[in-house]
């Protein structure tokens, strides 16, 4: 939501009026913004997206120091990393930006402007995979499978393991992460040629693009645990749209204090009650 001339009180007058905004990082500015007025005056804000802005750049991780490129790389229509391939036959429109020695961010170029894109990624070579797929949604359900055929629709995480070859080699882990980039969102599933597939849309007919940049990660390790936290840490940089978890602090009140949306809601959970 956006306001503009709202006030917000830190008095307990019941008629004042109730924010929702969306983004935390402006819910924390305009949290301090009134803490600091001692007395029950009125805090009166006239630019509103300004203090988005600036919530944005005061809470936004920093970028890292740069320690080289991501070993993700697209070779000859296949998705390789340190002579591993992870996808073979790859769309001529996806390019990869490997300017993050995390991962790589995958980007689509078509050749007319679309609301919907279904980019064909190629075969999976994997050992097997964990996929987290939306069921509904706020929900998702985990699977497992062995090849690109097994993955559901809206596939949101994909952890691919592969185990080694030889005595020389260890097992290798690779994670996709569909992505939410501007005005397109992603998820993964598979084709009816047993491909991997990213279905890239906007999910409105008006709004269209013929490129869609940042719109999936790919990231390799040796250590899942590993992959995970540093993938989650370059996705953030690079979106601005979230702060991991090591950036954060934690509020006092998670060590005596539990809250399931599922117990308070059950079937009906909606953002009013997130958010009262």
């Amino acid at each position: 939501h956006i306001f503009t001339n709202l006030s917000f009180s830190n008095s307990n007058n019941q008629n004042a009026p109730v924010c929702k905004p969306i983004n935390p990082l402006a819910l924390e500015t305009l949290q301090t913004m009134v803490q600091k007025h001692s007395s029950p005056q009125t805090v009166l804000l006239d630019n509103v997206p300004a203090v988005f802005d600036h919530a944005e750049k005061m809470k936004a991780p920093a970028m890292p120091p740069n320690r080289g490129y991501s070993s993700v790389e697209l070779c000859n229509n296949e998705i390789v990393s340190r002579n591993r391939v992870l996808l073979r036959g790859v769309s001529p429109c996806v390019s990869l930006d490997k300017s993050d020695h995390r991962g790589s961010f995958l980007s689509v170029k078509a050749k007319k402007e679309a609301s919907t894109f279904e980019i064909d990624l190629g075969e999976l070579s994997c050992t097997r995979f964990l996929a987290c797929s939306r069921q509904k949604l706020w929900w998702m359900n985990p699977s497992w499978g062995s090849a690109g055929k097994h993955v559901p629709k809206e596939t949101q995480f994909l952890l691919v393991h592969n185990v080694a070859s030889s005595a020389e080699q260890s097992d290798s882990y690779a994670v996709i992460f569909p992505l939410v980039y501007n005005a397109f969102r992603s998820a993964l599933h598979s084709g009816p040629n047993g491909n991997l597939f990213l279905l890239v849309e906007s999910g409105d007919l008006k709004t269209g693009s013929c490129q869609a940049p940042n719109i999936c990660f790919v990231a390799e390790s040796n250590d899942p645990f590993q992959l995970l936290q540093q993938s989650f840490a370059a996705i953030s940089v690079r979106l601005r749209t979230f702060r991991t978890r090591e950036t954060k602090q934690q509020p006092a009140s998670l060590d005596v204090f539990g809250w399931c949306t599922w117990n308070a809601f059950y079937a009906e959970v909606e953002s009013g009650g997130l958010a009262p």
